[in-house]
């Protein structure tokens, strides 16, 4: 078998942007994508199969690099309505919310994935999710977090924003993130339930902090952990908060497609607010499921699993 990995260059913008002809830094969070494809690399060659890694920025990349005699190629960040090869078999790959973990996909990540919704196996992972704790514990986030500090508020609904530009909410919501903030602000008013809001670190468009002002709703900047452990529940379009909250055993509602939805809240259809501890007890076979279907680009027996894709 050829086999083609498209990889993309890790310290430039995913976006279009500048390429500098000299390699600057590759920051923290993208290293685990070199592990990803290393040991994709490694374990197609350990099956005998012709492998060859292409690196070129993201956005650089089209269906003309893929060679007419390639039988499978992968391909990051993408999904098959924006980059199909119709004489390759395409396997769409993407880091998840736990950086050292990626979703191998024969549509595409997420909502787009025929596996999508997440089946839960009867089985659980202590190991796994000791390491999950530990994380937790540590305050380890996706994205650097601020530095611990005290909150005034206990047993509040946490909405957590998400830009709207991300493909996130383009690609797997059909409601944006303003939408669900003010339909939220309208529950929790007429229910009388205190509601703060934490904006995505990167968004830099005042619309969402500007609504919630206009609303009298607390914005705040803690540490996600610390908002977690004090929260009563989170709420969200799809955000991978919601991944963080399960661990944190905090019930979760959201209004998109999301990765989590086998255990937690459509809250487009309705927001029982006295129901949302029904899905805890699923919790560890959750979390035990989703990881077993996806990649830990630190183990080359993770591997093992795109054999059935093949």
């Amino acid at each position: 078998m050829k086999v083609l990995i498209l990889k993309p260059r890790l310290d430039v913008s995913f976006k279009e942007g500048p390429v500098p002809e000299k390699r600057g830094t590759v920051l923290p969070i993208r290293v685990h994508w070199e592990k990803f494809v290393n040991n994709l690399y490694i374990f197609h060659k350990s099956r005998g199969d012709s492998t060859r890694v292409l690196e070129k920025p993201l956005w650089q990349m089209s269906t003309q690099d893929v060679p007419k005699d390639t039988d499978l190629v992968y391909i990051p960040h993408k999904d098959k309505n924006r980059f199909f090869v119709d004489h390759s078999k395409c396997l769409y790959y993407m880091q998840m919310v736990f950086p050292w973990l990626f979703e191998v996909a024969e549509e595409g990540p997420f909502s787009l994935s025929t596996r999508f919704p997440q089946k839960i196996y009867p089985e659980i992972n202590r190991t796994l999710l000791d390491r999950l704790l530990k994380r937790v514990s540590k305050k380890e986030s996706k994205f650097d977090q601020p530095t611990s500090d005290s909150i005034n508020f206990k047993n509040y609904v946490l909405f957590v924003g998400q830009m709207e530009r991300d493909e996130a909410i383009q690609i797997h919501s059909k409601i944006s993130v303003k939408e669900s903030l003010i339909k939220t602000i309208i529950y929790c008013a007429n229910q009388k339930l205190d509601l703060l809001f934490k904006p995505h670190p990167f968004d830099r468009d005042r619309k969402l902090i500007t609504a919630a002002r206009n609303n009298g709703i607390p914005i705040v900047n803690n540490n996600i952990f610390d908002l977690l452990q004090n929260c009563s529940c989170v709420v969200t379009v799809n955000s991978g908060v919601g991944m963080e909250a399960i661990i944190c055993n905090k019930p979760v509602f959201f209004y998109g497609e999301a990765e989590y939805s086998p255990v937690a809240f459509n809250a487009n259809n309705e927001f029982r607010f006295n129901d949302r501890n029904k899905y805890i007890n699923k919790y560890p076979e959750f979390l035990t499921s989703y990881f077993k279907d996806r990649i830990d680009s630190e183990s080359i027996e993770s591997y093992k699993y795109i054999e059935s894709f093949l």
